[in-house]
């Protein structure tokens, strides 16, 4: 399936009980294949959506007329994050649960890899030089931001995200863009997954040959050794080394070390 002259039923990240169709990108001839990832406009916004196929021509059931089709805005990733066999599935899942399409697969897929548009608030010249007036019309309440936006000349999406969602920030917000004393942007947001990082432990390559070359007893005795050659208490790295060798211990048919040394 090619992104020319075709249209696209897209499941997008957002609380909707229905797909939506899309025209292909105006800038790329890339293959716009089933279960790939894309970046769709929604209203005012830029959201993360999910190709489930080819879509027909839609009409305006009351006048019989052609609908505007938008264009998808960009193709995300190399290639598709799942095969066209799991379309039914998500299809019977949102059924089946009364849930949004594009949420389903969202879950379904590793986290981290949603992108939609946020805002950012960053002042212009003359809002530099009306500081006074800025704080003076946002009153005490609203210090904490507003000392921010003067002394760093910009608030993150993070935080223009918090404050958009309170109208009367809002208001004052836009009413000073209106004013030219700040710019609102708007700018892509990713969905981030903290990094895991764990200990491992493992035997050196000449170690490793060392105990695999071993008979039965002289590897027994060899991994005695190393079990008594850590020092209490054990970390996670260790406690797994550990449990390795209880179990080839048992295997064995030995009692090499005593249970107690173990706590």
């Amino acid at each position: 399936m090619t992104g020319s002259g075709r249209l696209f039923e897209v499941a997008v990240a957002a609380p909707l009980a229905h797909t939506l169709t899309y025209g292909p990108p105006l800038e790329s001839d890339e293959p716009v294949a089933i279960g790939r990832r894309v970046l769709v406009p929604l209203g005012n916004r830029v959201v993360t959506g999910y190709v489930l196929g080819p879509a027909p021509e839609p009409h305006d059931s009351r006048e019989g007329r052609a609908v505007r089709i938008r264009p998808i805005l960009d193709l995300l990733d190399t290639g598709p994050l799942f095969p066209p066999a799991m379309v039914e599935l998500f299809r019977w899942v949102a059924r089946y649960y009364h849930f949004p399409p594009g949420e389903v697969i969202r879950t379904a897929l590793p986290g981290g890899l949603t992108s939609a548009s946020g805002r950012i608030v960053r002042l212009t010249p003359a809002g530099r030089k009306a500081g006074d007036r800025l704080a003076a019309e946002a009153g005490p309440a609203q210090g904490s931001w507003l000392c921010s936006l003067l002394e760093q000349g910009e608030l993150p999406a993070t935080v223009t995200g918090r404050l958009w969602k309170k109208s009367r920030t809002q208001t004052l917000l836009r009413r000073w863009e209106k004013q030219g004393l700040v710019v609102v942007e708007p700018v892509l947001t990713r969905d981030r997954t903290r990094t895991r990082r764990e200990r491992v432990l493992a035997l050196s390559p000449a170690l490793a040959d060392l105990v695999r070359r071993a008979g039965t007893e002289d590897k027994e005795e060899l991994l005695t050794m190393l079990f008594r050659a850590i020092e209490p208490p054990p970390g996670r790295a260790e406690q797994t080394l550990l449990t390795r060798f209880l179990s080839l211990r048992h295997q064995l048919g030995r009692e090499t070390v005593p249970r107690r040394e173990l706590n």
